[in-house]
């Protein structure tokens, strides 16, 4: 934001994905009326530019306990934003200031042990009983405690087997034979057989359900906690080849003639609809020359392994990519303004 370079020169590919965390850092460090009127103005700018208003009377501020009442006044009248107080929940997600405390995680620990149930319950088909009973035995009492909803070791009290009478008239043999085992003091457990240490967990459970499923060696230069999950989505579906472009449509035997649904000069291939389109060169060309770099190439995968190769520091690594995956975005938002609207 210096003088010589104002925030009207950015596009909105390379702003749009951090401004909104810039704005935060410069309040948090120095939160003067100056910076403060600096960064309305670059949100009014960002809005004029992407179509994406700020709503102030529905956004929040908030001030430290030390902040005099006079200030807070003076800098609520730049942005008419109410008031709030620490701690607020924003996406389920608890904010506060200091230490955690029990009253403000506590209805987050409610919902795991929550999931926890219910995945539990629904998972316990997968699970296998290692037991010191035998298999038969055990089986019959699994099906009575299924039945009263109660575990096998509600059968057992003081080092002895209680059997219900009803089940004793109709299973006798079996309550005979379970009669003549002795209560070990070993307690069965559940076991989940599909990993070593028998443990159930998500990764274990993935890796059974999906373990024939080849990785690609590109996808952490797609994934990036700084980057909305919808672009990267996008970008992932293109280098798989899943977006439903007209080349793609017609190999998958649809009845269409393939035009470019921008330009018109040539079939809409991936190639062509994201590096070679006048819009992708234009918007190619704006970013290359934001961040003083060049990547050329003929196909897509090559274009993308080229351009995260390119090096740089570790906050303008993260703009570039933004920049990548919104240029992706734009390209495929409009294609579809053109088909659609």
């Amino acid at each position: 934001m210096r003088d010589s370079i104002t925030i009207d020169q950015f596009l909105p590919i390379v702003l749009g994905n951090f401004l909104f965390k810039v704005s935060s850092k410069i309040l948090a460090d120095r939160g003067t009326i100056r910076n403060l009127r600096r960064v309305v103005h670059a949100f009014r700018v960002y809005g004029n530019i992407s179509g994406q208003l700020v709503n102030w009377s529905k956004s929040s501020i908030f001030f430290r306990s030390s902040v005099s009442p006079a200030r807070i006044s003076s800098l609520q009248s730049l942005v008419w934003m109410q008031i709030s107080r620490l701690p607020f929940y924003y996406l389920g997600v608890p904010l506060f200031r200091g230490k955690p405390k029990k009253s403000v995680l506590m209805p987050i620990v409610d919902k795991i042990l929550s999931k926890f149930a219910k995945w539990k319950g629904s998972c316990r088909n997968c699970m296998e009983v290692t037991s010191p009973f035998p298999y038969g035995i055990l089986l019959g009492l699994t099906m009575l405690s299924s039945l009263r909803m109660v575990k096998v070791s509600d059968f057992i009290r003081d080092g002895r087997w209680i059997l219900d009478d009803r089940f004793r008239a109709q299973f006798p043999n079996l309550c005979f034979r379970i009669g003549r085992i002795a209560i070990s003091p070993v307690i069965g457990y559940l076991v989940w057989p599909h990993a070593m240490e028998g443990n159930v967990s998500c990764k274990a459970a993935y890796s059974m359900m999906f373990h024939d499923i080849p990785q690609v060696p590109w996808w952490r230069d797609v994934w990036s906690r700084y980057i909305p999950h919808s672009r990267l989505i996008l970008s992932w579906r293109l280098l798989l080849d899943r977006l439903p472009i007209e080349d793609r449509l017609c190999r998958s035997e649809f009845q269409l003639a393939s035009r470019c649904s921008v330009c018109g000069a040539s079939s809409e291939s991936m190639d062509h609809l994201f590096l070679k389109c006048p819009l992708a060169t234009a918007l190619w060309e704006a970013v290359f020359s934001a961040f003083q770099r060049h990547v050329s190439a003929d196909t897509w995968g090559s274009f993308f392994r080229q351009a995260m190769s390119v090096s740089f520091s570790d906050q303008i690594r993260v703009l570039w990519r933004a920049a990548i995956h919104a240029v992706v975005w734009n390209v495929w938002y409009s294609c579809n303004q053109w088909i659609f609207e």
